[in-house]
């Protein structure tokens, strides 16, 4: 949804089919009914862009007859504080990534784009240290296909999206069966070997 409002963002509003809304997210099968549609989809991911995000972001619908055909959404890019300004623009300075795990380690340091440290202590609101690491880490793996295949990629908006979206879960999936696959060798798990037979 994010992607969707910042595609206008000079504009500020934007009208969307709910047809197509469905059709890309790929949930034409999901919430038949439009109160429930817009309860687990739209007001969900509206709450994570204001809460989360640079925008503020709102919506109002229009009907066809009875039908609800169209979101119409407003949004406006959050007035940034002087002193984060001030920071954001030394471009040869990245952000100090000072949140640190009891270990010693910042959940942050595998992130390849700058992380204010108020967006860090607000990421640390939502999710865990581990997690957020597992976020950033399967985000990068992610970001890296996409420029393989010649897209742009904005790092800060895809750790957004892979936090507010839980994407640790698959990572852990994935080093799990790693772990699992590597503990040992092939068909160690299941060959066994039979006592011989008397003769």
């Amino acid at each position: 949804m994010y992607e969707f409002l910042i595609q206008w963002g000079s504009v500020g509003k934007r009208e969307i089919e709910v047809a197509w809304i469905r059709k890309t997210l790929m949930i034409e099968d999901k919430y038949p009914s439009i109160k429930d549609f817009k309860k687990y989809v739209i007001d969900v991911a509206l709450s994570q862009i204001n809460e989360f995000t640079d925008l503020t972001a709102s919506y109002t619908q229009r009907k066809t007859g009875r039908i609800v055909t169209h979101f119409i959404f407003i949004f406006s890019k959050k007035p940034i504080p002087e002193q984060a300004t001030n920071q954001e623009t030394t471009v040869a300075k990245p952000a100090k990534q000072s949140v640190l795990e009891p270990d010693g380690k910042s959940p942050f340091r595998f992130a390849k784009a700058p992380i204010s440290q108020k967006t860090q202590a607000d990421y640390l609101k939502l999710r865990t240290g581990e997690e957020i690491e597992l976020c950033i880490e399967r985000a990068n793996e992610y970001g890296g296909e996409q420029e393989k295949a010649g897209k742009p990629v904005k790092y800060g908006a895809l750790y957004r999206k892979a936090i507010a979206e839980g994407w640790h879960e698959e990572k852990a999936r994935q080093k799990a069966q790693q772990a699992e696959d590597t503990a040992l060798p092939s068909g160690c798990a299941t060959r066994r070997n039979p006592r011989p037979s008397k003769p």
